[in-house]
């Protein structure tokens, strides 16, 4: 395929290097998609290359040369060709990281290698909106200042776009406040420090009062890319929930960005306090608290669980979960 004249020049001055790097790879992996690799040096590499050049005329040797190893690993793991179905690590090339030249030129490794990573994890997540994230980046990842910061708020991000196992951890990362604040939804000038107190006092609470009242519907059955074999049974253990499904045990993270699940241990598990049967009032609703949210199941085989500030309903006829705050702040 035909790449442009920097990126022909710089591959042949290194074309001896290279093809070892290749032929080494379809060694280690005879089912090396060839094709996949020469398309994504074509097209996202060499795209990706301009916007370097373009930022730091003296920086495409050390990109091409980090880089070239990212695509070889990359393609090796079904990442730049047919498996990824979302196009996620792609996108990241394309749409995102020319808008981080800057940084990718001075450190690719340290910048492009973490979010082509962050990408993959979060393409495994089904409750995380890769769109979400990848707007926030763009938005503010040109004002981080080093390869450590642009980290931290992709971190950030995916907490913000739905990886709600990441809120404690995203909490007390040392981001700058004025791009964590923008990141959560806050004025840029708001006090970070208020911001981290209001998260902890209430894990549905946000900025702008964006918590959907209806909460969350999370899971899905084996056959069709989800977790749960049959429908899942309901349990808490301390002040979180616990999902069981054909004896795997998955503890339910919930807030008002999203929900996920996480797989545990049996003996964790199995230590659970069973969730009781539910009762519905008007017949299509839970009681939450002060409030009724809607439920779309029927009341036959219904269970449902509460900590601290939120609900958990399952049903014996779906393998999903609903969550959602018990009182809306």
């Amino acid at each position: 395929m035909p790449v442009s004249t920097p990126l022909a020049t710089l591959l042949a001055d290194r074309r001896t290097a290279l093809n070892a790097k290749v032929a080494s790879a379809r060694t280690r992996n005879p089912a090396f998609d060839t094709q996949a690799f020469s398309a994504f040096i074509a097209g996202p590499f060499d795209q990706l290359l301009g916007a370097v050049l373009a930022a730091r005329p003296d920086g495409g040797a050390a990109f091409v040369d980090t880089g070239f190893d990212m695509v070889i690993a990359l393609v090796e793991h079904g990442w730049a060709g047919d498996r990824d179905h979302s196009g996620v690590v792609r996108r990241v090339w394309t749409d995102l990281a020319p808008r981080l030249a800057v940084q990718i030129a001075a450190n690719p490794r340290e910048t492009l290698g973490a979010l082509s990573n962050s990408a993959i994890k979060l393409a495994g997540e089904p409750g995380v909106r890769i769109d979400d994230w990848l707007n926030r980046l763009t938005l503010l990842g040109p004002h981080t200042g080093s390869p450590a910061q642009l980290r931290h708020l992709a971190a950030m991000a995916a907490w913000r776009s739905g990886a709600a196992h990441l809120r404690d951890a995203a909490l007390a990362l040392p981001l700058s406040p004025e791009i964590a604040s923008v990141a959560v939804g806050a004025r840029r000038d708001a006090d970070w420090g208020e911001l981290v107190n209001a998260f902890k006092a209430n894990r549905w609470w946000t900025p702008d009062r964006s918590a959907p009242a209806d909460g969350y519907r999370i899971g899905a059955f084996t056959g069709l890319g989800g977790r749960f074999p049959e429908p899942p049974k309901l349990a808490v253990l301390g002040d979180a929930f616990i999902l069981s499904s054909a004896g795997q045990y998955f503890v339910l993270d919930a807030d008002a960005y999203g929900a996920g699940l996480r797989m545990i241990d049996a003996v964790r598990g199995a230590a659970a306090t069973p969730a009781t049967l539910a009762t519905m009032a008007n017949g299509r609703q839970i009681r939450a608290d002060d409030r009724l949210v809607s439920c779309r199941w029927p009341q036959d085989g219904l269970a449902v669980a509460m900590t601290s500030d939120t609900v958990a309903v399952v049903s014996a006829w779906s393998h999903q979960v609903q969550v959602f705050a018990r009182a809306l702040p």
